[in-house]
């Protein structure tokens, strides 16, 4: 009966020490977008694709003085932990009438591809609180 319980306790000590600090949520990641030194307009698209198989990637928005904030689901903050692929999009929105369209704020806005679908970039995500900003040369 002594080992029983002496096994039970054991078991649940070690349970609570190896799950102690999970629930503190994923890391999270926010930045500034600079085109050519000035502050990006608001609504570009940037997307974090981690480099793990079956991963899912995360999504932020610059806002109106260029910094955004990367989100897993549009309800929950956060990247997954290790080396993501970042990628800036001039994202299109689709009419009521099927056809895509430029927000009128991105109209113009040409990012090169070493930023998009050819992006370089890559971050290293860590946990807590992260910062990359992403300077966007045009010129």
């Amino acid at each position: 009966m002594f080992i029983r319980i002496t096994s039970v306790l054991l078991t649940s000590l070690l349970t609570l020490v190896l799950f102690s600090g999970c629930g503190g949520g994923m890391p999270s990641v926010t930045g500034m977008v600079t085109i050519d030194g000035e502050p990006a307009p608001p609504g570009l698209q940037i997307d974090f694709q981690p480099d793990v198989p079956n991963s899912s990637s995360s999504t932020g928005y610059t806002d109106e003085s260029g910094h955004y904030e990367m989100k897993f689901t549009p309800a929950k903050p956060g990247v997954m932990l290790g080396v993501s692929k970042v990628q800036v999009y001039v994202p299109r929105k689709i009419n009521s009438d099927g056809i895509p369209a430029i927000p009128p704020q991105l109209k113009g806005i040409k990012i090169p591809k070493e930023f998009n679908e050819e992006s370089t970039l890559t971050f290293a995500v860590e946990s807590g609180s992260n910062t990359f900003d992403i300077d966007i040369q045009t010129k």
